[in-house]
């Protein structure tokens, strides 16, 4: 039971807490989309709705870990002793998805509304917030003994537990940010 109190537990409080704000951060970027009737940015909420499915669902576990890692360690692709494969593979999931959603915001970078602009930016800003979180770091943090030798197991544990750490909460405080700036955008005038 009190394991669910960490950080770092999949299906832990922590980790509900961020469901729920991305689960907000979709509906309060829907309202904001559908008020102003920006259909064209119907995208950002969905993105918002993919990344809590995403995480709830573990489907980037799922495809990165099981076809994309199998494709690289099929063809030996990536194999070495600095980076996992399993990193390889979810970077690539990400990319993929990544460049899905520049396809599908194509059109709206090119609007000229200085609102939907600085709408799409600030969304953008915590999309990368996330990514360096969740893709940057924790690749620190599954590979950081590979590239430093630390001999007392006392400290490796600590240096394991800071950047994990470092990584939930710089998640969740840009997940927050991001809530509550959807908030004041539908809420403040």
């Amino acid at each position: 039971f009190s394991a669910l109190f960490s950080p770092a537990q999949d299906g832990g409080y922590f980790e509900l807490f961020q469901y729920i704000l991305l689960l907000w951060c979709s509906i309060l970027s829907a309202i904001w989309v559908i008020g102003r009737k920006y259909f064209q940015l119907i995208y950002i909420p969905f993105i918002y709705f993919f990344l809590f499915l995403d995480d709830a669902l573990l489907i980037h576990d799922a495809i990165a870990g099981f076809y994309i890692n199998e494709i690289y360690q099929k063809y030996n692709l990536f194999n070495n002793d600095f980076i996992r494969v399993k990193d390889f593979a979810e970077w690539s999931y990400w990319l993929i998805v990544f460049f899905i959603i520049l396809i599908l915001a194509k059109s709206s970078f090119q609007n000229n509304q200085i609102e939907i602009q600085k709408f799409i930016k600030y969304n953008f800003y915590f999309f990368f917030g996330m990514a360096f979180f969740a893709l940057f770091i924790d690749l620190i943090n599954a590979n950081w003994y590979r590239w430093i030798t630390v001999e007392p197991e006392y400290l490796k544990s600590f240096v394991q537990h800071l950047i994990m750490l470092i990584e939930e909460i710089g998640e969740i405080s840009v997940i927050a940010s991001a809530c509550v700036w959807l908030f004041s955008k539908n809420f403040t005038k």
